[in-house]
């Protein structure tokens, strides 16, 4: 039986949807699928191992555009992989690779445990920082120092946040209901959902300044007081400026991956958030 790679077209949908509820052994919606893989605000790649007529590995690259600084980097989150026979996931992630390295920056994702080996050892991924962080809304308590506080983004590559890409990953997605909340003057906006029935997801912080404050932060949290509050972290020093108002370290068991494709950013920092991954 020979086998090759492909690059889906949206008119093989219910194959993958069929590729994705045996391998992940739960349903799976086709607007999902078309949202995630072939409705983006920029094209995204479904790429698949095909045995004869049948779809038997995948993995998804979705393009995502940062900026570090003034500079602009094109990455690639690695989502979606999945393979109904041992040995075939490494083969479509070295053919994805071979065709993007030379139109992105780097690639990136946050794998689980079964997965994550697979990045370090055989892709030559390196291992980023990452924390899941939870405030307790019973155990929040007001402190005026906190005002003064502040976390500068600087030079660490960061997503905007920019119009297409926000009305494409909250505001057209098939299944979360995402909200806004502003900050004084609006120069910091909150993206949120409710996670279950006591908690909240902060899915990004957008700040035109460059600077996240703790005011923007407590005013959220005064309006939220009886549920928890989710964040993930990729930045040791955001993780820091949110443990300062009594964010936790929550259990996480995903990991943080990246591979730079080029040689565009040198000495690379992050500040990605749940907005930056695919799940959210």
């Amino acid at each position: 039986m020979s086998y090759k790679f492909v690059i889906l077209d949206e008119g093989k949908i219910e194959d993958l949807r069929s590729l994705f509820e045996k391998g992940f052994k739960r349903k799976f919606s086709e607007n999902l699928l078309k949202w995630a893989y072939f409705n983006s605000y920029n094209k995204s790649y479904s790429c698949c191992i095909v045995k004869g007529d049948s779809l038997i590995a995948h993995t998804g690259f979705i393009p995502y555009e940062f900026w570090q600084a003034d500079k602009k980097i094109k990455a690639l989150l690695s989502v979606g992989s999945v393979s109904l026979e041992p040995g075939f996931f490494p083969m479509v992630y070295r053919e994805c690779e071979k065709i993007f390295s030379r139109e992105y920056d780097f690639i990136y994702s946050f794998p689980n445990s079964k997965s994550f080996p697979f990045f370090i050892k055989k892709f030559g991924f390196d291992e980023g920082f990452v924390e899941y962080l939870t405030l307790k809304g019973k155990t929040f308590k007001e402190r005026k120092v906190w005002l003064k506080e502040n976390f500068f983004i600087g030079k660490k590559i960061v997503n905007r946040m920019e119009r297409n890409f926000v009305n494409w990953r909250l505001f057209s997605h098939p299944e979360n209901e995402y909200k806004i909340f502003y900050g004084k003057d609006k120069k910091e906006v909150i993206y949120y959902k409710n996670y279950g029935e006591n908690s909240i997801d902060i899915i990004a912080i957008r700040s035109d300044s460059g600077k996240i404050t703790t005011d923007a932060l407590l005013n959220l949290l005064r309006n939220y007081r009886a549920k928890n509050i989710n964040v993930i972290s990729t930045s040791k020093d955001f993780s820091n400026f949110l443990k300062k108002i009594n964010f936790k370290q929550n259990i996480f068991t995903n990991k943080f991956v990246y591979k730079m494709l080029r040689n565009t950013v040198k000495n690379p920092q992050f500040f990605l958030q749940m907005v930056d991954n695919d799940i959210y």
